[in-house]
């Protein structure tokens, strides 16, 4: 399950992930999810507390926050579009393109 969120007010990955977390378990009948906890473990990757509970992965960037629930083990990233000089990526990795159209041909 894929939980994307849109907010200025920028929400905590814990908020997105514990509604993921809580979707995911409706979807799968499972058990309520009541007093999970997100967690990080020493590396840095996110885990739910508790007895037999899914994977999960957060990115965010920008106004926006994915989270991914999963009984396998997921990973997931979101950037943000931004503009590129395409004349600039043409000389820097010497390709021969004259506009955004022939960059892609």
């Amino acid at each position: 399950m894929i939980l994307i969120t849109y907010s200025p007010e920028k929400p905590a990955s814990e908020k997105v992930a514990l509604y993921a977390l809580k979707e995911f378990m409706r979807l799968e009948g499972a058990p309520d999810a009541n007093g999970a906890e997100y967690l990080h473990d020493e590396n840095g990757a996110p885990y739910f507390s508790g007895e037999d509970m899914p994977y999960v992965s957060v990115s965010h960037s920008g106004d926006y926050v994915v989270a991914a629930v999963s009984r396998f083990p997921v990973g997931i990233d979101v950037q943000r579009q931004k503009s590129i000089d395409f004349k600039s990526v043409c000389r820097r990795f010497d390709i021969d393109a004259s506009d955004e159209k022939s960059f892609y041909e």
